[in-house]
């Protein structure tokens, strides 16, 4: 999956069941992903899920705390 939020932010999401194991070629695909500078999750329970949506919401805070901070000294 990949999940896409404000800022130009992307993150790549291999959902799972619990305690299923990535396959060999998922664990390719994600190390060239990772090469490639991507942000890449592998979840596979519930407590994941919610640390992974709390980790999306405090990006997008810095991220957006970081546009303003940019457009503040563009302003003055």
């Amino acid at each position: 999956r990949l999940v896409l939020l404000p800022y130009g932010i992307s993150i790549f999401v291999e959902l799972k069941r619990p305690g299923e194991e990535t396959r060999s070629s998922q664990n390719k695909q994600i190390e060239l992903l990772r090469d490639l500078g991507n942000d890449v999750h592998v979840i596979d329970t519930f407590e994941k899920a919610d640390k992974f949506i709390d980790m999306c919401k405090h990006r997008v805070v810095i991220a957006e705390k970081e546009v303003l901070k940019h457009n503040d000294t563009r302003i003055k």
